[in-house]
């Protein structure tokens, strides 16, 4: 480290007070910097006068209160892993405002997993084996803010009493910015979670940074570079994580044989799994990892039941192409949600996630078998213009239902998956459904407010103009303002669709309502995908 540089940018960035002799200020990786520049500060609240006296006494206060809270101030972050977190990050500042951790650090680390979370069963299994592992081991989990693992250490931590460490990683601001709004942060205490701030780099000179990282977020090397243990969740091949990886494996900087891969799930390609431990990478085998998935997963338990099931008692279930071009129904087609429900916390639905409960299952099927179980449409603003949440449904005759699968590729899902509940038009008018307006954006501007929840663009912008095509109005959309509640639809008023008879089964035992199945070339389509 170029101590001469270094010393010049901690004054001139406020640091520390102009004047003060930074040869005797200790500047080595890992050394808490926070009562040196007390002292500073104390100092300069003796020798200056008038306003830099009371700039001096202000922040001799502030740090002097830090301080006392058990806030450290590091140059880079310390432990056995700071000369491989020097040369993967450069001059970095770390600020700990409830302390340093002493535990051994054990990284939790994964590419990108896509949007369907809940089809992750078994890396959510390989959380809970890796939390197990790490309170066995009295370490602390790692991860950074805005990572792949991140918000889901940061749960875990809290449901299974795990300590974790999460950095956060400043590289937008500058270095004066980021004191400011460093150290007039509030210490916000989170049950097990311990939070670190890093600074971005100090430029003091020319780059050191090991090339072969150097243009991966900073946020990733980090975590990779600063723990004493690394799991492998998942690998995309060519990746980020893969990158690391093999950087990490090829240096002296730490301990041989603490990258472990997770080696029984699939999640890491056979022909990476092998180069990587031919590199020294450890195969990381969990003994009952299937298990955990399987025995968390009702929903594919509850499946197989009904496949099993006796069908002697169950009716002939009827298509849904027999119900023909009747358009006495509007039609409600469930998609996936990639996300909660509309209902539903973002902190309920991770906690489901990472528990392995049927809770997390988001699919057409079972956002399907949640409006029977409720009798309830949950209205949302999703897509919808404005503030207003409203339930969508489709003029379209049920036959044609079909025929209007399409996958949104924009949006990852599919639009008109063969799940839905066809409801009798007179008894949805009554209760206030209406027919959207399609129309551009000067009928938008002249409709009243109670009109605007029931407009739609009719297509796509072809160009910034308000030319626009005419893809939406097929939909034939009507729109119910709030939920719908299906309490006292009589049974002869509805009727659920799904695409194979085991499903029609499963909905058959909770439903008031008849069951048919939905079959055609979209469907087999959909589903081999």
């Amino acid at each position: 480290m170029i101590l001469p540089q270094l010393s010049s940018v901690l004054v001139e960035t406020g640091f520390f007070p102009d004047g003060t002799d930074m040869g005797r200020v200790a500047l080595n990786s890992g050394i808490d910097l926070l009562p040196a520049m007390l002292d500073a500060w104390h100092s300069t609240t003796l020798e200056e006068h008038g306003r830099r006296r009371r700039t001096a006494v202000r922040t001799h206060a502030q740090l002097a209160s830090l301080s006392a809270s058990g806030s450290k101030l590091t140059m880079g972050v310390p432990g056995r892993t700071a000369v491989g977190c020097q040369k993967w990050l450069g001059a970095r500042l770390v600020w700990w405002p409830r302390g340093i951790p002493e535990n051994n650090r054990t990284a939790f680390v994964s590419s990108r997993l896509g949007r369907r979370l809940d089809e992750k069963q078994t890396w959510f299994a390989f959380l809970r084996a890796v939390c197990s592992h790490t309170m066995a081991n009295q370490s602390i989990l790692v991860s950074a803010s805005s990572t792949t693992t991140g918000k889901f250490l940061m749960r875990a931590a809290d449901l299974f009493s795990v300590p974790a460490l999460i950095f956060h990683v400043s590289d937008r601001d500058d270095l004066v910015s980021w004191r400011r709004k460093t150290l007039s942060r509030p210490v916000v205490a989170h049950r097990g979670v311990v939070e670190a701030y890093v600074s971005p780099e100090i430029d003091i000179g020319p780059k050191y940074i090991d090339e072969k990282v150097a243009d991966i977020p900073a946020r990733d090397r980090l975590v990779l570079a600063g723990s004493d243990r690394v799991f492998v969740a998942h690998l995309r091949p060519g990746g980020n994580l893969q990158r690391l990886v093999t950087a990490r494996l090829s240096q002296g900087d730490w301990t041989p044989g603490s990258v472990m891969l997770a080696a029984n799930h699939g999640a890491i390609p056979q022909k990476d799994m092998y180069d990587l431990m031919q590199q020294g990478a450890v195969a990381w085998l969990v003994p009952d990892l299937a298990c955990q998935a399987s025995s968390h997963n009702v929903w594919q338990a509850a499946e197989q039941g009904c496949a099993q099931a006796p069908t002697v008692n169950l009716p002939k279930f009827a298509k849904l192409a027999e119900v023909g071009e009747s358009r006495q129904y509007l039609t409600h087609c469930t998609r996936r949600q990639n996300r909660n429900w509309p209902d539903e916390g973002e902190p309920s639905y991770i906690d489901a996630l990472i528990l392995g409960r049927n809770e997390s299952r988001h699919s057409a099927l079972a956002a399907l078998l949640r409006i029977v179980r409720s009798k309830r449409l949950i209205a949302s603003t999703n897509l919808i213009r404005g503030e207003t949440p409203v339930v969508s449904l489709t003029a379209a005759p049920p036959g044609q239902i079909e025929c209007m699968t399409k996958y949104q590729r924009h949006l990852a899902r599919w639009d008109f998956e063969p799940y839905g509940i066809c409801i009798h038009k007179e008894w949805l008018d009554e209760r206030g459904a209406r027919p959207v307006q399609y129309g551009d954006e000067a009928l938008w501007t002249r409709l009243k407010r109670s009109s605007q929840p029931f407009f739609q663009l009719r297509g796509t912008r072809r160009d910034k103009s308000d030319i626009l095509n005419g893809q939406w109005e097929s939909e034939q959309e009507w729109r119910h303002v709030g939920d719908i509640d299906l309490s006292a639809l009589p049974p002869a008023k509805a009727l659920i669709f799904v695409p194979t008879t085991t499903e029609a089964r499963m909905l058959h035992r909770v439903s008031r309502w008849p069951v048919v199945v939905a079959s055609g070339y979209q469907v087999n389509r959909l589903l081999r995908r």
